[in-house]
């Protein structure tokens, strides 16, 4: 006679307890909408800074004469790096740094994958620091469409906790781009890494990941000294450094600063006991933000 063989109710049971806990673990310790986050804006963060590198070292300035020409330059040469499947470059439909409304008549041309790519107007001046700031629509025609983060709150009279799927880049003279708003302090969008260099330039030491702003404290000092203005700071070869007079020009009547707030508690002592970097050293180290995959 065959036996058959099978496992009892109470075994069953308890496989799937210890199946329901490992998932319960796993979504505590990563949220999966974070992770894909996380994974859109390093992937787009990388793209649009490999190919604003691309467009400067070809010998474009967009820096030089009238600002609506210069904007209108930059869509027409980002778009040769940036698969678009629609392109509208103009002068005149540019967005305001207020980042408050996104019209379909100011997108400037939208990528293969659906993403919307809006420009502002030039920002600044040549005695601090100057940027074009480009706004990108992560998913397209979806809702929010807005700039505007919402942190989560215990306080159950506090609005309603949001992620923008608007993100705003502020592109320097120096070919650099640079992350504004959210991503600063909130780790679940972008993490960084102090890089220190000998004097060769050769890598010396790695600093693991961390949020934007605890990169910043850690490697210049940011935040410590409340005497030091922000354009002291500002070295555009070293364009991360630029963020806190940046943040200044657009002005706090800005979406992209609304419940801006950088945490001042438990931040990293500046530098290390082996390690140095000094304001006025720009070269013996850099921020460096991590490239996220699936």
């Amino acid at each position: 006679m065959m036996k058959k063989e099978g496992f009892t109710l109470a075994e069953t049971l308890l496989c799937l307890a210890i199946i329901g806990i490992i998932s319960a673990s796993a979504l505590i310790i990563v949220k999966p909408q974070d992770k894909a986050i996380r994974y859109i804006y390093s992937n787009l963060f990388h793209s649009l800074d490999r190919a604003y590198y691309n467009v400067t070292a070809d010998g474009n300035d967009y820096f030089i004469g009238d600002s609506g020409a210069g904007a209108k330059l930059l869509c027409e040469t980002l778009v040769e790096y940036i698969n678009a499947e629609t392109v509208n470059c103009s002068s005149s439909n540019l967005t305001s740094p207020k980042a408050d409304n996104f019209p379909d008549k100011n997108i400037q041309f939208i990528s293969t994958n659906g993403m919307r790519f809006y420009i502002s107007d030039r920002l600044g001046d040549e005695n601090s620091v100057e940027f074009y700031l480009v706004f990108v629509d992560t998913n397209g025609e979806k809702k929010p469409n807005s700039a505007l983060y919402v942190p989560e709150s215990d306080d159950a009279k506090a609005p309603k906790a949001q992620d923008p799927d608007i993100f705003a880049f502020a592109l320097l003279p120096s070919g650099r781009v640079m992350p504004v708003g959210a991503p600063e302090f909130d780790r679940k969008y972008m993490l960084t890494r102090v890089v220190y260099y000998d004097d060769d330039l050769e890598t010396v030491y790695t600093k693991f990941s961390q949020p934007y702003y605890a990169s910043k404290s850690e490697a210049w000092g940011f935040y410590s000294d409340k005497n030091i203005k922000v354009e002291e700071i500002c070295n555009t070869g070293e364009v991360y450094s630029c963020n806190d007079l940046v943040r200044e020009i657009i002005g706090s009547d800005s979406v992209l600063l609304e419940n801006f707030e950088i945490p001042m508690d438990n931040l990293p002592p500046v530098n290390t006991e082996e390690y140095k970097c000094a304001p006025e050293d720009y070269d013996s180290c850099s921020l460096v933000v991590d490239k996220y995959v699936k």
